[in-house]
């Protein structure tokens, strides 16, 4: 930890947080950020609870101001405070994990003069085994003159960096969204703000591309999928080539298409967004299950291989972290195994299996390939896996007893 103090003493990083009744979350979030920050900035909105007690009991400075209708007028509003040569800007809800904070560290002290920010994805943590989603952020950034968020919604800082001359980098860290609240009052509290929000801001930048992509997500997650695709439609035909949000309205479009019962359009639209992004991850995930979908195994296994071999990329993104692992080395040996390809499609569950142990469907799916291969040596890894997840499971009795009576038919 000393070594760790003394860096954060030359790096002069300052942490930039808003809050609101946040007592929930709002400790663990500054327990695990302490460490590397030279000074912690807190923007209360209005607290109800003992979320500014909890912020001074951390050494935060806390400034209080009425909440703006504006993420990005209550950010800018931390960043007046803040002393350091860099800021940080964490959610309540997030932690930062050790080896994060050493590598915010260690990179704005070793960052190139024409460095402006990093950029780092926030990783959702839920206890669902599937669930991965990260986004990434610029969250790093230099407290130069002029930096600055933008949007009531969805804020972002990188604008004001790229018109001050900077370019960004990515920090191979995460932060991790630990707190999120997944419940029916909290996400329905959550879906009010932000269309109030959404309004607020196509009022603000009328035919703005993101804002009209922020409109078409937002419609999509609340299962409002024609509306998703005319503001997704919109945003597209607005937006100039490599701004980062266009291949992600290509996916929530095709996969608005396949939730309103048109497969066909939705693979058209996939094959239109790979025409415009062909790096895309997410859309050759999509275009592999419509491949499999089409019995077309051979094509499928390509994409998915695709997938794996592009990776996430340099460019920004809100994705679900399982492509680059578990899912579609998953995917990839159902393919395998459709093809009667023993050999490649044990090595990708196994491969999905290391990626996530606590995804089974790979365990079971290999089990039963392995049990008529009678590949009796992998029927136990995955008997082992199962076990080691759920301990002494129905599950893992179930396959253990079917092991025992398929080895005494030899």
């Amino acid at each position: 930890m000393d070594e760790v103090a003394t860096l954060a003493g030359r790096a002069k990083v300052s942490l930039c947080m808003i809050v609101r009744d946040e007592e929930r979350v709002l400790a663990e979030c500054l327990e695990s950020a302490k460490p590397f920050f030279s000074q912690i900035v807190v923007v209360d909105t209005g607290s109800t609870d003992r979320t500014i007690e909890i912020a001074r009991s951390f050494g935060a400075e806390v400034h209080e101001m009425v909440w703006p209708d504006s993420f990005s007028l209550a950010r800018n509003e931390s960043l007046k405070h803040a002393t350091g040569d860099w800021v940080c800007w964490l959610d309540a809800d997030d932690t930062l994990p050790f080896a994060s904070g050493e590598a915010i560290l260690n990179a704005v002290l070793n960052a190139p003069a024409g460095i402006g920010g990093l950029v780092m994805p926030i990783r959702f943590v839920t206890d669902d085994p599937v669930f991965g989603t990260s986004v990434d952020h610029v969250k790093v950034f230099r407290n130069i003159k002029g930096a600055a968020f933008e949007g009531r919604i969805h804020e972002q800082v990188l604008m004001s960096l790229r018109a001050a001359g900077f370019d960004v980098a990515r920090l191979p860290a995460e932060v991790l969204h630990t707190g999120y609240d997944t419940s029916e009052e909290g996400q329905a509290k959550k879906r009010a703000r932000d269309e109030k929000l959404l309004k607020l801001d196509l009022a603000d930048r009328p035919g703005h591309t993101f804002v009209l992509f922020n409109l078409g997500m937002t419609a999509h997650f609340n299962g409002e999928h024609s509306e998703a695709i005319d503001w997704l439609k919109q945003s597209i035909e607005a937006s100039t080539e490599g701004e980062s949000h266009i291949r992600k309205a290509y996916a929530l479009w095709a996969v608005s298409l396949r939730e309103l019962g048109d497969s066909h359009g939705a693979l058209e639209m996939v094959r239109k967004g790979l025409e415009a992004v062909p790096d895309d991850a997410e859309l050759m995930f999509n275009l592999a299950i419509h491949l499999t979908n089409s019995g077309r195994h051979q094509e499928a296994s390509e994409a998915y291989e695709r997938v794996l071999k592009v990776g996430r990329g340099l460019h920004f993104s809100s994705i679900d972290s399982g492509l680059f692992g578990f899912k579609t080395l998953h995917n990839l040996a159902g393919v395998y195994q459709r093809l009667d390809d023993y050999p490649r499609a044990r090595a990708n569950y196994l491969a999905a299996l290391e990626s996530n142990p606590r995804y089974l469907h790979s365990a079971f799916d290999l089990f039963q390939f392995a049990l008529a291969r009678r590949d009796w040596p992998t029927c136990d890894q995955c008997v082992d896996a199962v076990r080691r997840a759920e301990g002494n499971s129905a599950n893992a009795e179930k396959m253990s007893r079917e092991l025992t009576v398929a080895r005494n038919l030899r």
